[in-house]
């Protein structure tokens, strides 16, 4: 009787244990309000923003970054993209984005222009079309509220010398407390551009990618920006030269790069945030 008595006592302990560890990691598995996943693909770059049941995909990306793409989506159980938006409306821009078109739920695209376009970008359009998604041109100074953000629309503008056929989405993601500013591959011609608006760029977070970048880094947009964070987003490895523009600027400044951690999460609510990656980073930034 002893021996069944033990049985029992130990049969309901593990039980316990088990309803336990089952609720805890159930509970443990918070639903933030704000999710920015900075995505790890081999070419391009593109950024999750994750507000309120919507699901907003922006970037650029090539048709070697499909594959990473998908699989990111899956992996954060994304079934339905309710904005996506293309930074630079061209072949190499938006091959990626192409096959998404059948695998996914799209709602809406939008683009910075939609004259101007090459052959390749209007064979895109017209196979979003003929599936039933809405085209959208963003308007100049346009802005968006998503939940506890705002999305304002820094580019395209309509106050700008860039040819139509050149002209970029430029966004800036702002939340309580803090604020992202997601650049595209940038130019010489978009940097003068963009300087114009000066007063509305500063920013706590700012993504850097491209063959460029280091045009980016130039001590007169960085002090019109003042991040406190760089994000390296295209899968690149990051260049002595590039740290060097950053560090004689503010060496106090953080960098942090798609190359060497894997995807980059921002995430919280209610201006408490933390930054994590695929290799396990992890810095709070509220």
């Amino acid at each position: 009787m002893k021996k069944w008595n033990i049985l029992y006592i130990l049969s309901a302990i593990i039980i316990i244990i088990l309803i336990f560890l089952i609720f805890w990691n159930h509970s443990s598995k918070k639903s933030y309000e704000t999710e920015i996943h900075f995505m790890e693909i081999p070419i391009g770059h593109c950024t999750l923003i994750k507000i309120k049941e919507r699901n907003i995909l922006i970037g650029e990306v090539s048709e070697k970054d499909t594959k990473h793409i998908k699989e990111y989506l899956n992996s954060q159980k994304v079934n339905t993209i309710s904005e996506l938006i293309i930074a630079s409306p061209k072949k190499d821009k938006i091959q990626g984005f192409e096959s998404l078109l059948d695998d996914y739920t799209i709602e809406k695209i939008y683009l910075p222009h939609i004259s101007d376009l090459d052959k390749e970008t209007e064979q895109f359009l017209y196979k979003a079309k003929e599936q039933g998604i809405s085209i959208y041109q963003i308007n100049s100074g346009e802005e968006w509220s998503v939940g506890e953000a705002k999305l304002l629309f820094l580019r395209p503008s309509s106050d700008t010398t860039i040819p139509v056929s050149e002209r970029k989405i430029i966004v800036k993601l702002i939340l309580p407390k803090k604020s992202i500013l997601l650049l595209p591959d940038m130019e010489k011609m978009d940097m003068s551009d963009l300087m114009l608006s000066s007063s509305k760029i500063s920013s706590d977070i700012i993504t850097i990618n491209g063959n460029k970048r280091i045009e980016v880094l130039e001590e007169d947009f960085l002090n019109a920006v003042k991040p406190d964070l760089i994000v390296f987003t295209n899968n690149a490895r990051v260049k002595e030269k590039e740290l060097q523009k950053v560090y004689n600027w503010n060496s106090s400044a953080k960098v942090i790069s798609i190359y060497e951690e894997g995807y980059v999460i921002f995430y919280g609510g209610k201006g408490k945030y933390s930054l994590t990656s695929r290799r396990t980073l992890n810095i709070k930034v509220q």
